[in-house]
């Protein structure tokens, strides 16, 4: 499989670990736009609910991400059934401060910036951490295995 971007968001096949570092490099460009663009566009007096759309780019990339860990894991001829679960926890860390500040008006306005800034940092931090520990510097599969050809 190739890490070209246009193949980012293929969950099938394997990657190497070589490929899924060039892949991550050039999904880090996009998701420069993700974290930039919304404090660019504010910067410059667009409306913040039209500048947070800007945020949007980070979906692609979240996609990417999990894609290029889960085709490295069937490169080392593994399950990705724990990039999921990876998913799933990230996304509760990231959205519980967010409803506690959004479903509980009460609290001061200090407290509520705090919960959402704690998830915008875990959301940052979510994204560049890898999603395989000592599995991915592990050499992939010689000759094909039950995912696909050997990657390039």
């Amino acid at each position: 499989m190739s890490d070209r971007l246009a193949k980012a968001f293929d969950f099938s096949g394997r990657l190497s670990f070589a490929g899924r570092a060039r892949l991550e490099r050039k999904l880090l460009l996009i998701a420069a736009l993700g974290l930039a663009g919304p404090v660019f566009l504010l910067m410059v007096g667009i409306p913040p609910p039209v500048a947070g759309a800007a945020a949007l780019f980070l979906v692609p990339v979240v996609i990417g991400l999990a894609a290029s860990g889960v085709r490295r894991l069937h490169d080392v001829g593994r399950d990705a059934h724990r990039v999921y679960l990876k998913r799933l926890v990230w996304l509760a860390i990231v959205a519980a401060p967010v409803a506690v500040a959004i479903y509980r008006p009460d609290l001061p306005e200090q407290v509520r910036w705090g919960l959402t800034g704690t998830s915008g940092v875990a959301a940052l931090i979510g994204l560049f951490l890898r999603d395989l520990t000592w599995t991915e510097w592990l050499r992939g599969d010689p000759g094909p295995n039950r995912f696909g050809p050997a990657a390039e």
